[in-house]
């Protein structure tokens, strides 16, 4: 496009000025080749990766760094984020005590993340237990012999263990553990053999083994002082076991006390329950499995009514005994599974067989208070 046709006023040379200026004009595109040169722009020193953002104070755009809030379409390569150019982006964390809710001190292997409720936060803490440890016990054997000990602390009765000899294919025939010490017994050999144990012991493991009843045998004089006395809003309750008949009147459980007797006993013959000198009827011997029951209102002998209470009238200030009580023989040939204590129908006892893992020593175990009752008296409990 040019122009070609104007109107002459007798001064040529005007004329032909002013076509040429008005065809560059056309014929080269005329107005702004910047962004700059725009009359709503206002560029000052531009850098890489900017953009424009407008002003509404001025009607103007500028240009600016990039900022989150303008963000809407983010590059992904692989699995980073590409945010070059981008400022004031929010903190992304980098480690585990970055989080806000974790602190992390002094880390060491094998910690766990343990929640802290009174401060809402996380926290490195070593677990219960502590892993798994292992020692290498090592002894002789000496010719002629067939037998050893070893001893160390860390034998335990949950411990695994490994052999090793110094003579290959020789091996123990035999292994007896005990806590701290395990005898190990050999065909005899002509030579002195090198004998190593490693024993192995897991972390969070319970102290304790539970078990299905606590025995006494026939022999008398183990027995347990619970400490807690006999008060007259309790309930209980008890499953037992005779294994064999009483040489004496005996207490299995609770006290005997004149008048106000609150237990489970044998006498002449025969096995019954009482609460405050109420007594239920004299069941004759047998080996079967029973339980007693004495609530607030009656008592109950596998689930069947068998006789009244009188808990007003109950002991007060005497505890609960297993297998005895301060006046009477110890029991004989009687095992209890479980007893069960309630006081104003809270249980305040839960009383379980046990073996405790670290030293082997048989006694019951509360699970309500997490307290072990082992042996007041001579001799010992049996267990399965």
């Amino acid at each position: 496009m040019s122009l070609t046709k104007l109107a002459y006023n007798g001064d040529s040379k005007i004329i032909k000025n002013l076509v040429n200026r008005v065809n560059a004009l056309i014929d080269g595109g005329g107005g702004a080749s910047t962004l700059a040169e725009l009359t709503d722009t206002n560029i000052t020193n531009p850098s890489d990766d900017q953009v424009l953002t407008y002003d509404s104070t001025t009607s103007k755009w500028k240009n600016k760094n990039a900022t989150a809030s303008g963000v809407t379409d983010v590059q992904v390569d692989g699995t980073s984020v590409v945010t070059q150019g981008v400022a004031n982006l929010p903190s992304i964390p980098e480690d585990v005590d970055d989080l806000g809710n974790v602190v992390i001190s002094s880390p060491s292997d094998k910690q766990v993340l343990e929640y802290d409720a009174t401060t809402q936060k996380w926290k490195n803490a070593t677990p219960s237990g502590g892993g798994s440890s292992w020692a290498d016990i090592e002894g002789t054997l000496l010719a002629g012999q067939t037998s050893i000990t070893l001893n160390s602390s860390s034998i335990k009765l949950t411990s695994t263990f490994e052999f090793f000899t110094d003579v290959f294919g020789v091996c123990p025939t035999n292994a007896v553990v005990s806590v701290g010490s395990i005898t190990l017994t050999f065909d005899a050999q002509a030579n002195d053999l090198g004998v190593k144990v490693r024993v192995t012991n897991t972390g969070a493991v319970s102290p304790y083994t539970f078990k299905s009843y606590l025995e006494v045998g026939n022999t008398a004089g183990a027995y347990i002082n619970t400490g807690l006395n006999i008060a007259t809003t309790q309930e209980f309750e008890v499953k037992f076991q005779l294994t064999d008949t009483q040489s004496n009147n005996v207490v299995y459980f609770g006290c005997w006390q004149s008048y106000k007797d609150t237990m489970i006993y044998y006498y002449a013959g025969g096995f019954g329950c009482g609460v405050g000198g109420t007594m239920t009827p004299r069941h004759n011997f047998d080996t079967d499995i029973h339980v007693y029951k004495a609530t607030q209102d009656a008592i109950y002998l596998n689930d069947v009514q068998d006789g009244g209470v009188n808990w007003a009238n109950a002991p007060t200030n005497v505890p609960y005994y297993f297998f005895k009580d301060p006046d009477h023989s110890g029991a004989i040939n009687i095992r209890i599974y479980y007893a069960k204590i309630w006081d104003n129908g809270t249980l305040i006892r839960d009383f379980i067989p046990a073996v405790r893992n670290d030293d082997g020593v048989i006694g019951m175990y509360d699970q309500v208070n997490d307290i072990f009752y082992t042996n007041d008296g001579t001799g010992s409990f049996i267990t399965d």
